[in-house]
């Protein structure tokens, strides 16, 4: 049996190694071992030596040229032919010859730059202690060896799970991170016995698993410590779903999470996450922007240190200032991209009017930064349709003043044909009207001199954009569909 494995793994490797040198379709590992297994009844019952594929002789047949399997045959003729024919010569050539041309061969399979990358992902020792128990043992015994060194390590790197103590004056914030399991029990019980017992502690939690051995020791922990204990998980909830007894048990049917840079406040700020100290008003933006600066400035630094000096976006952006509405999340931009302006129903005050503000920012944008697009965007739901269509609050003049520049807005409702959302009317009069109001304000953008200039350049493209909230769907405007369609269905 034992000389079955060496002889299985040895032919396996080899084929292996072989097919990384020759590249192209990959050999049928189960086919070798029914034709080695094959071969070595037959040699069993001739009385032969048991059969099996040596790497230095298959990069031998493969260094000298060999592209097919045809060759592995024609090789075994020449062997039989020299054992037959060539007895005599064959027993003048000296012993050590042969084992020098069988290192010189082997000597050639070592791939430096293979060692190097093994060597960066930590994984050098596995193929030094391989290597050692295959030479000074056999060939078994290596493998062996390795896959046992590969489990321990693998072991070892579960039990050191990121583990840390982070410390701002009294308050203190255990860091976790990783799969927490059984093994990493140990080192976490030392660093929260580390913990002062009345300190204020944040345990955040940035776990893909949790056992209930874990779970045990943080909850003991938790309930044990004298002083406040916020749990704050980033995540599929692994400890609250545990407190809850509902514990999730495995990573395929963990919830999917929004990350918290795109995630509202209201789904992450929930009230067993809170920091200890009374509710503020400005409690949510100030932990929205801790949370900024602890986990989303890192990662961007070095994007806005290019920025630091100016800004070349690509688009202006016109949306309206509703808070559902999210420039960057729903174009997938970042710092740089985009020049926002943001005003009540994404109004363009005609350039020969009294209101500069956002002329300003189309002339800043077009002249001087020379943005290649305009983007106008409106939205489902929007209260400036709907004010427009008389259901404005009472008493707010400056609204009122405001939303006057949405009077060609509905000259073109009543004049034009309704444009279509997805093939379809939309249901709601108020998003309607959003639509026409897209196309009436690309239409008042198009009358800014520096706007023309640009078209007529062909410097400049003006594009109307639509986002139905409910739905989270983006719609670009498309002339011959005569209304919007999906984003994606167009080819920009």
């Amino acid at each position: 049996v034992t000389i079955a494995l060496i002889a299985g793994l040895e032919s396996l490797l080899s084929a292996v190694s072989v097919d990384k040198r020759r590249g192209g379709p990959r050999a049928d590992l189960d086919r070798e071992l029914i034709g080695q297994g094959a071969a070595n009844v037959a040699a069993g019952a001739l009385g032969g030596f048991p059969v099996t594929g040596v790497i230095v002789r298959s990069m031998t047949n493969y260094e000298a040229g060999a592209r097919t399997r045809l060759s592995a045959i024609l090789h075994c003729a020449w062997i039989l032919a020299a054992c037959l024919l060539l007895t005599g010569v064959l027993r003048l050539i000296p012993l050590a010859a042969l084992a020098a041309l069988l290192v010189y061969v082997g000597a050639k399979l070592v791939n430096v730059n293979g060692l190097k990358e093994v060597r960066r992902h930590g994984d050098l020792p596995v193929y030094v202690v391989t290597l050692a128990g295959a030479v000074a043992v056999n060939l078994l015994t290596g493998v062996a060896a390795g896959i046992l060194l590969a489990l321990a390590l693998m072991l070892r790197r579960m039990i050191f799970s990121g583990i840390h103590v982070e410390t701002d004056g009294e308050r203190h914030r255990v860091v976790i991170e990783g799969a927490l399991t059984f093994l990493s029990v140990p080192r976490l019980t030392r660093v929260l016995a580390a913990v002062p017992p009345h300190a204020e502690v944040t345990l955040e939690l940035l776990v893909d698993y949790l056992d209930h051995a874990a779970f045990d020791c943080l909850r003991g922990w938790q309930q044990a410590h004298a002083g406040p204990v916020t749990v704050d998980e980033i995540g599929h909830p692994w400890f609250e779903r545990g407190n809850s007894g509902a514990p999730t048990v495995r990573r395929s049917v963990a919830a999917r999470v929004v990350p918290r840079w795109l995630a509202p406040w209201s789904q992450w700020q929930a009230e067993h996450v809170v920091l200890p100290a009374q509710r503020t008003a400005s409690s949510l933006l100030c932990r929205g922007a801790s949370e900024f600066q602890r986990r989303t400035a890192p990662l961007l630094r070095d994007t806005w240190s290019g920025l630091a000096h100016g800004q070349q976006p690509h688009t202006l952006f016109i949306t309206c200032g509703d808070a559902r509405i999210v420039p960057n999340l729903i174009t997938t931009s970042g710092p740089g991209d985009l020049f926002t302006v943001r005003n009540i129903g994404n109004l363009v005050p005609p350039p020969d009017g009294e209101d500069s503000s956002v002329g300003a920012a189309i002339e800043y944008a077009v002249g001087v930064l020379g943005v290649a697009e305009i983007v106008v965007c409106g939205h489902s739901g929007c209260g400036a349709m709907k004010a427009l269509l008389g259901q404005a609050p009472d008493g707010l003049e400056q609204l009122g003043s405001w939303l006057r520049h949405g009077e060609a807005t509905l000259r073109r409702r009543a004049r034009e044909a309704p444009l279509l959302l997805g093939g379809e009317r939309p249901a709601a009069e108020a998003d309607q009207l959003a639509l026409q109001n897209v196309v009436q304000q690309l239409e008042i953008l198009g009358a800014y001199p520096v706007v023309a200039a640009a078209l007529d350049r062909g410097a400049l493209r003006l594009t109307g954009m639509y986002f139905d909230v409910g739905a989270a769907q983006v719609s670009l405007l498309d002339d011959a569909a005569r209304g919007f369609v999906p984003a994606g269905a167009l080819e920009h």
